[in-house]
């Protein structure tokens, strides 16, 4: 065998480990999402979310944030980081859209919203943390491929992994 076809064989068992590694990743999100979802279907029905007087006023100071945990992303800055937040962050994504799919007016959503906004922070300052380099690959990759997301897919998968490693968001909770 020439170097060349040992190097291409070797990639390609590297990828299939890979492959392997990435499907039982996504069997344990898609195993805890629907245990999670199992779990809000059976405690939580969305009439707590109706209890109050009614929306906020406008003439009120009204904290979008309660815990001031709150990042300002670009378009380019989101659609990166959109497979690591829905990832880490499964829980409390389930949860608020539970409640718009309830129609649950958005005045009294307002510690799901938090919780969202929250961990999306914590996932978004992880990655800048721990998988910077991941998160400026698929922001170039994006941006080089506008109308072809799809030549993006191995380097948004490389940052999803580097996320789920790094135990962000939500996944710190089920490692302690």
């Amino acid at each position: 065998m020439c170097g060349m076809c040992h190097a291409h064989a070797w990639a390609a068992g590297r990828l299939q480990a890979f492959h392997g590694a990435f499907k039982k990743i996504i069997s344990i999100c898609q195993q805890q999402q629907q245990q999670q979802y199992n779990i809000m279907v059976f405690k939580f029905d969305g009439a707590e979310a109706f209890k109050g007087a009614s929306a906020p006023s406008l003439e009120r100071e009204v904290s979008v944030t309660s815990n001031n945990n709150r990042v300002l992303l670009d378009s380019h800055e989101l659609n990166a980081a959109s497979g690591p937040f829905n990832l880490c962050c499964a829980e409390a994504y389930a949860r608020f859209s539970e409640l718009k799919r309830l129609k649950v007016h958005p005045g009294n959503m307002a510690k799901e919203r938090d919780d969202v906004e929250s961990c999306s922070a914590d996932v978004y300052n992880g990655i800048k943390a721990s998988c910077v380099a991941q998160f400026d690959a698929v922001k170039s990759c994006l941006s080089d491929n506008p109308d072809e997301w799809a030549k993006c897919a191995s380097v948004r998968r490389e940052l999803e992994v580097c996320s789920v490693k790094n135990n962000l968001g939500e996944i710190k909770k089920l490692g302690s």
